[in-house]
């Protein structure tokens, strides 16, 4: 540390300097030489300026890296700035000016990304590698047979994030989380409890009448702790009625697992009974929803 400091000091002669360290909550050495520079301003100070990069989700698992940026937090001239995501109208501009897509298609990417521009480029970029995308008078469209599917790699990194929110819990979180997942990128508890308490959606487990409703008092501790886990990993964040997925990649990923699981289907026919139930109650705000539960369920006359 003391030799780049020097060389710093050598640089900063010249002009003013600035050191950017990207994703730095993977670099416990690179966050140790901020700390010792910015620390040594208070004796010998030079005109630098450290810009650090972190991601919320992947630093809420790094507790070393975390512990370093609250202490480089503590020094004098150190500002954090939470940086959210694009609202749904740069998102749009992004993906269908800078990237040429066609607006339908852009639209869909759009929903799919939640105003996170990285995977709203990686899922553009493998399209191009993989030759999906075609020409068309309005911007680029998907060439037949191609899907919206998220890219493997991206799938993968989400799905590493996932399962370490998982694990040494129940084997039912898992169905649990994928349930969810269905529901929507936000999730409503009383939906979510409906749809995982559905006798038919689950392997039958002891339970309790509450308010005529099945109630199954080991599966609510098994949300209970699946949710605040998803919020200590950043991977969701509360809502005035639950929670939501914090970004909608994870969701992605999790739908592919239950699809690749086979228990989709079986997701898709609880939230389509829960549905029903409000609307037969005269709830007709749920109608759509409904006529999309029941499609992916294979219930088609119904839809």
């Amino acid at each position: 540390h003391a030799v780049v400091r020097r060389f710093f000091r050598l640089l900063t002669l010249e002009r003013p300097l600035i050191v950017w360290l990207e994703d730095a909550h993977w670099g416990n050495d690179a966050l140790g030489l901020a700390y010792s520079v910015l620390e040594n301003q208070r004796y010998a100070p030079m005109p630098v300026l450290f810009v650090l990069t972190t991601r919320d989700e992947t630093l809420a698992e790094r507790p070393v890296e975390r512990a370093l940026l609250e202490d480089i937090d503590t020094l004098h001239g150190a500002t954090r700035m939470e940086l959210g995501t694009l609202d749904e109208r740069d998102q749009q501009r992004l993906v269908q000016q800078v990237m040429g897509l066609e607006e339908g298609l852009a639209r869909q990417v759009v929903e799919r990304t939640s105003g996170n521009p990285l995977p709203a480029v990686e899922i553009v970029r493998d399209w191009v590698h993989r030759g999906a995308l075609e020409p068309s008078p309005r911007g680029f469209t998907l060439a037949p047979g191609e899907d919206l599917s998220l890219p493997d790699d991206l799938h993968a990194v989400w799905m590493r994030r996932v399962e370490r929110v998982l694990r040494g819990m129940p084997v039912e979180a898992e169905a649990f989380l994928e349930a969810a997942a269905v529901l929507g990128l936000e999730v409503d508890e009383e939906e979510w409890r409906e749809v995982t308490d559905h006798p038919d959606g689950f392997d039958n487990q002891q339970y309790v009448e509450k308010g005529g409703m099945a109630f199954f008092p080991g599966r609510a501790r098994i949300r209970a702790r699946l949710a605040d886990r998803l919020l200590d990993y950043r991977l969701a964040e509360e809502t005035v009625t639950g929670w939501s997925f914090a970004h909608g990649m994870i969701r992605e990923a999790v739908l592919r697992w239950g699809r690749e699981s086979g228990r989709e289907y079986r997701h898709h026919r609880a939230a389509a009974s829960m549905l029903q139930r409000r609307f037969l109650r005269g709830q007709r705000d749920v109608a759509e929803r409904l006529g999309k539960h029941l499609e992916a369920a294979g219930r088609l006359e119904e839809a």
